[in-house]
């Protein structure tokens, strides 16, 4: 036997030759005297050698550590391989087994078992193999309860039940926590274990080509998953958590029915995402398919994030090479998302040179601050969205002269809106502002200031300080309400509302829709007030200095139902914007009007 193991043949036919005598050899061993010149191997190869048995007598070779018998024609394995306690790896691959020895479950040293490709319909005694590390189960006849117990693997990191007719999966295969490789594709699935998340290790999952119809919640939680394979089923929808998968390099979706895109934008280090034959995420164009991703829609903005800021590179859309048409999206200055059911905008935009950003009438509810990073931007539109509050990064667009919040649920305006040195235009109308910061009166350029439909009271104390402001919104507001009932006595609001008028740029005052001018029917009776204090002897000879409301006052013997302000000088539009000639063409403007 030793000599027919240790021969070397040196031709095609030898080779075949040698095979023939080796599986005679082993057919006919039958005595402990065979096999004593094989008992020191450690390792025994016979694969393709055609084998239909083998005999009882196996057992007796003791030190052997691998054995495969793979590709052979084996209906049955002796009850005497039990008794090989050091071997690690048994390879069966591609026979016809139908039934595994009780004695199997003795081999407790066992690593590595494949019984991929046979006519095994049930596994009893596998569980017992405690010290599995890989178990190959592919391509039998595994249905209903197949596989009991199999949470009792503790080791197991690679499970491979694939090509099967199962309908489910084991419940308790959550419980085989250092589990890396779990592939169940092309079989009978219709629904997943619901704690599937508890296999915190696990990196790939494979499921193609089964019956699912949804995928359970704890999939998000697989925190170390690389690969997710669900080709093949009947999914409309993935989790909404499934932007938390943040590990995944390799996403196949193809083959199924899905109705849109979960937010990807998160999964930076994805390379390949697999979308075709997803019929609806198609449009007939022009007598040809054309991907819906490519539209106009939140999925098209986040693939186009993906290829230019992640890792994005294998991307199946269809036959058509869609890259190119979706990188064009950003390859502009002026970025148009409005109305397409935006939930968020991707955080890498920021590292976008824009000069205009509208994402209105979407469902944006959140900002994220790496979006104010735009050095360059003028422009920031987020009307009509779900805004529940601003990141107080804003207040780093220094170049910002328009931004328009209204229609959101705003409850603040962070106070950092005061660094916008360049602002013009702020629109916040119908939120939930009951209140202003007052670093809102630094805004030196601030043109118009829209509030209406808010539960706004006050103003800030020192809004006079805005000296360029010209339009100012309290419609439908309770101050503006509060402003048309008949004044009574001083009113330090009107007041400084009248003086603003007089002396600075504010030409417009809305205090309701139906107002028919630019000003309360009332106004001039705004301007009335009580005398002013004579100030004290030690105070006169400082008459030239600024009072509190920012004006310098000159008072002298008499006082009349007026104060008597006299407008300090102000400084031109060219001396105000300096260099930044976008802002001295707006202040020109201002002036001329």
């Amino acid at each position: 036997m030793e000599a027919l193991l240790a021969e070397q043949p040196d031709s095609q036919e030898a080779l075949a030759e040698r095979c023939l005598q080796l599986e005679d050899a082993l057919a006919s061993a039958a005595s402990v005297d065979c096999f004593e010149d094989l008992a020191d191997f450690a390792i025994l190869d016979l694969r393709g050698e055609g084998l239909s048995a083998l005999p009882e007598s196996f057992g007796l070779l003791e030190a052997l550590q691998g054995v495969s018998l793979s590709d052979n024609q084996l209906t049955s394995l002796p009850e005497s391989i039990g008794q090989l306690r050091q071997l690690e790896e048994l390879k069966l691959s591609n026979n016809r087994l139908q039934l595994l020895p009780k004695s199997l479950g003795e081999l407790r040293g066992l690593e590595e078992l494949d019984l991929a490709t046979n006519f095994l319909s049930y596994v009893p005694h596998v569980a017992k193999l405690r010290g599995l590390v890989k178990l190959s189960l592919a391509g039998n006849c595994l249905a209903g309860d197949a596989l009991p117990h199999l949470g009792r693997l503790q080791r197991l990191q690679r499970l491979d039940v694939s090509v099967n007719q199962l309908e489910s999966l084991p419940d308790s295969i959550t419980q085989l926590r250092s589990l890396e490789i779990l592939c169940a594709h092309t079989n009978q699935l219709n629904a997943l274990p619901g704690d599937l998340g508890h296999l915190s290790k696990l990196q790939d999952l494979d499921v193609r080509y089964n019956a699912l119809s949804e995928l359970p919640e704890s999939v998000c939680s697989l925190a170390s998953l690389t690969s997710l394979s669900v080709s093949g089923n009947a999914l409309q929808r993935l989790p909404d958590g499934v932007e938390h998968l943040v590990t995944l390099r390799n996403l196949s979706l193809a083959q199924n029915h899905l109705l849109d895109l979960p937010p990807l934008w998160r999964l930076r280090k994805l390379e390949m995402l697999d979308l075709q034959d997803n019929l609806a995420l198609t449009s007939v164009l022009e007598n040809r398919f054309r991907p819906a991703v490519l539209d106009r829609c939140s999925s098209s903005l986040e693939l186009a994030a993906l290829l230019k800021f992640g890792a994005l590179r294998d991307l199946r859309l269809g036959t058509v090479d869609s890259k190119p048409e979706l990188l064009k999206m950003l390859e502009t200055d002026e970025l148009d998302l409005c109305s397409m059911q935006l939930r968020w905008i991707p955080p890498d935009l920021g590292g976008l040179k824009l000069l205009k950003l509208k994402a209105r009438q979407n469902q944006l509810q959140a900002l994220s601050a790496k979006l104010c990073r735009f050095q360059r931007l003028q422009v920031l539109d987020l009307y009509s969205n779900q805004l529940t509050g601003l990141p107080a990064e804003i207040g780093n667009l220094k170049s910002l002269t328009e931004l328009d919040v209204s229609s959101n649920l705003l409850l603040e305006l962070p106070p950092s809106l005061g660094d916008l040195s360049c602002l013009v235009r702020l629109e916040a109308g119908k939120n939930k502002l009951s209140d202003l910061p007052s670093s809102l009166t630094k805004l030196s350029c601030l043109s118009t200031l829209g509030l209406r439909l808010n539960p706004l009271e006050t103003l800030p104390e020192k809004l006079d300080e805005l000296q360029a402001l010209k339009v100012l919104d309290l419609g439908s507001t309770p101050l503006g309400k509060s402003l048309q009932l008949p004044q009574q006595g001083h009113c330090p609001v009107r007041r400084r509302l009248y003086l603003m008028h007089k002396y600075d740029a504010l030409r417009s005052i809305k205090l309701c829709r139906s107002q028919p001018s630019s000003l309360p029917e009332d106004f001039d009776a705004w301007g009335r007030g009580p005398p002013p204090k004579p100030p004290p002897a030690s105070v006169r000879a400082k008459c030239a200095e600024k009072d509190s409301a920012g004006y310098h006052r000159f008072f002298g013997s008499g006082y009349g139902d007026e104060d008597m302000p006299c407008f300090a000088s102000r400084r031109s539009a060219v001396e105000e914007a300096g260099d930044n000639m976008h802002l001295r063409k707006v202040l020109l403007d201002i002036e001329a009007q």
